[in-house]
Formats: C-alpha cells, sequence, structure tokens
C-alpha cells in the first residue's frame, strides 16, 4: 500500500481512495482530502489561524462548535523548510511558541490593504508595528537620484515597522503590497507590553533583528566582491526559498517581480540583471516567462555566488 508523506509524519492511503491526502498535525488521525498537490483542503481542526501561507496551522470557524467547524489546512512552503536549517530566517510568528502566537494575533486589529498601496510611509511616525498575516510586502527606500531600491520582499508572518515603533523614530522606508494584503497593526505601546508580558518573544524579536543585520552584511560583502551574475543568483535562491513552488520542471518562483525590481533589489541595473539572466538560461539554470522565473539548476546557482543554503 504506498505511503503518503504530509507535516512530519507518514501514513498509509485508504485502499478505496488513494487521492492525495495530508494529515492535520494537530488532530492525530485525521485526514484532508486534497484535490490536488498544494491545494487547501476543508477539514476539522480546534486549531486557530497562525501564519497563512507559511506554515501547517489551521483555521476553524470561531461559529462551529470545537473540533466540528470547517479549517483551511496549508502547505509549508519552501521557506518553512529552510528555517529548520537557520532559525533567524523564519518569520517571527514562526519563532514563537503557540500560546504566545495566539497571545499576539488576539491583541492585533486587522485590516485588508489592496495591492500597491502602502501600509507604512516613508517619514512617518512609527505609532504602529505591522504583523503580515497574508499576502507579501515589498520594503523599499528612495534613493538620492529619486531611483526605487527594493530592501526585501516579506511574507505571512513577518514584523514590520518595529524599530521605527521601539526606537520613537520615524519611518525609515516604505512598505508597499505586493498583493491584497491581510495585515494586524499593534499600537507600539502594546508592542511593548506583550514584549514585557512574554520575554520569549522579546529574545524572538532580538534575533529577528539579528538575522536581517547579518543578511545587510552580506549583502554590502556582495555587492563589493561578487559581480552582477552571482548577486542575481543569491537573489534568485532567496526568492525561491520564500516564494518557490515545486514543479516536474523545477522551482518556480511564485512572485510577479519585474526585471527593474529584480535589479534595484541586486544593486545593479536592468541591463545587466538582463543580461545576467539571459547568461543564466543560456546555461540551462533557470528560464523566465512571462515575469516568471522557473530554477533548473539550484545547485549550479548555489556555485556561481557562494551559497551553502537557499537563505
Amino acid at each position: 500500500m504506498p505511503a503518503v508523506r504530509s507535516a512530519g509524519c507518514r501514513r498509509a492511503a485508504p485502499p478505496s481512495d488513494r487521492r492525495p491526502r495530508q494529515w492535520c498535525p494537530h488532530r492525530p488521525g485525521q485526514s484532508l482530502l486534497l484535490s490536488e498537490p498544494r491545494t487547501p483542503a476543508r477539514h476539522p481542526c480546534p486549531r486557530p489561524p497562525l501564519l497563512y501561507g507559511a506554515v501547517s496551522h489551521c483555521r476553524r470557524d470561531p461559529s462551529s462548535p470545537r473540533g466540528t467547524g470547517s479549517a483551511t489546512f496549508v502547505t509549508p512552503t519552501a521557506s518553512a523548510r529552510i528555517a529548520r536549517v537557520n532559525p533567524s530566517a523564519a518569520p517571527f510568528l514562526r519563532q514563537l511558541d503557540p500560546p504566545v502566537a495566539d497571545a499576539l494575533v488576539a491583541r492585533i486589529r486587522r485590516r485588508i490593504v489592496p495591492k500597491s498601496q502602502f501600509i507604512l510611509r516613508t517619514g512617518s511616525a512609527g505609532a504602529d508595528v505591522v504583523l503580515i498575516l497574508a499576502g507579501r510586502v515589498r520594503i523599499v527606500i528612495d534613493g538620492a537620484d529619486g531611483r526605487e531600491v527594493v530592501l526585501a520582499i516579506l511574507g505571512p508572518g513577518e514584523l514590520i515597522g518595529e524599530m521605527a515603533a521601539l526606537g520613537g523614530q520615524r519611518r525609515s522606508a516604505n512598505a508597499i503590497a505586493l498583493d491584497d494584503v491581510e495585515a494586524g497593526y499593534l499600537r507600539a505601546e502594546e508592542l511593548r507590553s506583550f514584549l514585557a508580558e512574554y520575554p520569549d518573544a522579546a529574545l524572538a524579536l532580538i534575533r529577528m533583528l539579528i538575522g536581517r543585520l547579518v543578511e545587510a552584511d552580506r549583502d554590502r560583502v556582495d555587492l563589493a566582491t561578487q559581480d552582477s551574475v552571482g548577486r542575481v543568483s543569491k537573489r534568485l535562491l532567496a526568492l525561491a526559498a520564500d516564494h518557490g513552488q515545486q514543479a516536474d520542471e523545477g522551482t518556480q518562483i511564485g512572485l510577479t517581480l519585474t526585471q527593474e525590481e529584480l535589479a534595484s533589489w541586486t544593486g545593479a541595473t536592468r541591463e545587466t540583471v538582463s543580461r545576467a539572466l539571459r547568461l543564466m538560461r543560456q546555461l540551462g539554470w533557470v528560464t523566465t516567462d512571462h515575469r516568471r522565473i522557473t530554477i533548473h539548476d539550484a545547485d549550479a546557482l548555489r556555485r556561481r555566488c557562494g551559497e551553502t543554503e537557499w537563505r
């Protein structure tokens, strides 16, 4: 009988129904029927939502009795697998213990931010922090010549605006919704109260800030020592780790990104990035199609940029 692997366990598929199934991590023995791989399914689960799109959590209808409501199961992404190698690379919410994460989510004020709209603006007061619940956010800053420079692309579970909120400063960057984003807002004083009540959350915040500082240092080193092909290779690996989806032909980066945006994130011109991608296509490392990139040879990209892991 074929076995089906799910979140950390292996179970036998029922003889009468061999369609793909995954097993609820919070209710052992209860399965989720998936119509196709990576497609959300509905099933009974008492677990409230903690993070959408990046970790195996379930969302139950709060009006239903415990264990009987319908819930959405989300398959772990590549970032969840990479986070097991480097904990500081995990989104902030995933670094918290479930009761602590529940306490944080219970305090936030939810809001839907439409695609391309500002979530945070440069120069505004740091009165709030924002927890990304769904969707992706582009962190950008305007350069001296007026060009927009991409600092990061963040997804579900990430915390943004914390430095201005905790430091009592003006915001130094813009946060713009790449998709329709579900955001959770928390006032600065509420965040300080939460961190005082839950010291482990403060440690997780420190780990997150250290991880971002280390990544910024690596970017500066890469800018001084790597050529454009090496820097683009590193960005593609990071995008694949955070937003990649496995396909028969390789890893598809499920993020619409223009060459100009990739160039500003890489520290190069659009023409330079275009030449780097053309070389990668000729070598068979990647293919590109309508702003989407598929990685065929991740090992070659790692060797080219000197990375041992995707993050």
